[in-house]
């Protein structure tokens, strides 16, 4: 703890000095996010797109992770809650598009709108899927699955990150194809060069795999 807040010290020392490097203020977000200070951390990244530079692409894709964290966060079940959260996986979509738009081979803005998607949080993601009789529930689950599968096929050929295959395992999921959900999950382990039986297993990640195998083998 201590650690950390002579960390956070020499951050906000440095930042105080050179304000305009975009370096320092995506290092300083991230900071910010893994210290769990979520509103700081947005508001500080408003503040470098507003104030710096409106097309600086760390702070898009932050931006868009921390709208979406926030919708996913919110347990408000009345109708203003759920059309707020609703607002939140929007505008982190926006944020992500902004990002593509800049730089189409951005894998962490294709990811994250790959998320969305699968999260099925847009609906018809305004407007973006084909009008007509809206289907169930479930049809438009697997329908989103679809969509997000194949823009995690295309961000898998262009980085060596391991989560891509733990979300790829979750579209497997939800479109009922279990075998490859176990197969997609087990990708990340043997990429991330960690062991089921291990003892070495980071708890945050390997519970998240671990648990996403276990409802594949129970399904």
């Amino acid at each position: 703890m201590h650690q950390s807040s002579e960390a956070h010290d020499l951050l906000k020392d440095s930042l105080a000095s050179q304000s305009n490097n975009l370096n320092l203020r995506a290092y300083y977000t991230y900071f910010l996010i893994q210290s769990n200070a979520s509103r700081p951390a947005r508001e500080f990244v408003f503040g470098t797109l507003r104030d710096h530079d409106k097309h600086d692409l760390y702070a898009l894709c932050a931006a868009g992770w921390l709208h979406y964290h926030q919708a996913r966060e919110s347990r408000d079940t009345s109708p203003k809650g759920v059309e707020e959260r609703r607002v939140f996986f929007r505008r982190s979509a926006e944020f992500y598009e902004k990002a593509l738009g800049l730089d189409p081979f951005c894998a962490i803005a294709a990811q994250g709108l790959a998320i969305v998607t699968a999260e099925d949080a847009l609906g018809t993601l305004g407007g973006a899927l084909p009008p007509g009789p809206a289907p169930d529930e479930g049809q438009r689950r697997v329908m989103n699955a679809r969509d997000a599968l194949e823009v995690f096929a295309k961000v898998r050929e262009s980085t060596s990150d391991g989560s891509v295959y733990v979300n790829m395992g979750h579209c497997y999921f939800a479109r009922d194809e279990f075998d490859r959900a176990i197969e997609s999950v087990r990708a990340f382990f043997s990429i991330d060069n960690v062991q089921l039986t291990s003892n070495s297993m980071r708890p945050r990640r390997s519970a998240t795999t671990v648990g996403a195998i276990s409802r594949c083998c129970c399904a």
